[in-house]
C-alpha cells in the first residue's frame, strides 16, 4: 500500500516527466503507463517505485527519466543533501545497468533465435506437401 505522501511524490514526479499517474505496486518492479496529451505515446512512460516506499524512478521514452524520493520539498541539511544526491545518483547508475542487462539479455535471445531458424532453414528443401505431390503425381 502506497502512503500519501509517496502517491504526492509520484504524482508531482509524474507531472515533471509528462507521463499519466497510475497506482502500482511498491515492489521495484517497472510498470507503463501513458504519455500525457500524446496519443500516440500509449505506453511509452514507465513509473518504478523503490520496495523501501521511501521514493522511485519515472521515466517518459519520449522526455526523460527522473528519480524522486518522499521528502523532496523540505530544506534539507547539508548531510541529508549529500545523502540524497548519493541515493540518487546509486539509483540513476543502477537504473541504467538494468537497461543494458535487459539490452544485453535481448541481443543473447535474438542470436539463439536467429542460430535455431538457420537450423531450421538447413532441414528437407522439399516439404511434406511437396513431397506427396511428387509421390501421386501430376494430375490429369
Amino acid at each position: 500500500m502506497m502512503s500519501a505522501n509517496l502517491q504526492d511524490a509520484l504524482r508531482r514526479a509524474c507531472g515533471e516527466v509528462g507521463i499519466v499517474p497510475r497506482d502500482v505496486p511498491v515492489d521495484g518492479q517497472w510498470y507503463a503507463t501513458d504519455v500525457e496529451g500524446d496519443r500516440l505515446g500509449k505506453g511509452d512512460g514507465r513509473i518504478r517505485l523503490f520496495p523501501d516506499g521511501e521514493g522511485g524512478i519515472v521515466c517518459n521514452w519520449k522526455g526523460e527519466t527522473k528519480p524522486f524520493f518522499v521528502d523532496d520539498h523540505r530544506i534539507l541539511t547539508e548531510t541529508e543533501r549529500a545523502e540524497r544526491d548519493r541515493r540518487r545518483q546509486e539509483t540513476v547508475r543502477a537504473s541504467e545497468e538494468e537497461a543494458l542487462r535487459r539490452r544485453a539479455d535481448a541481443v543473447t535471445n535474438a542470436k539463439r533465435t536467429w542460430r535455431e531458424s538457420e537450423t531450421c532453414a538447413t532441414g528437407p528443401s522439399v516439404s511434406p506437401a511437396q513431397e506427396h505431390q511428387a509421390a501421386r503425381g501430376p494430375r490429369f
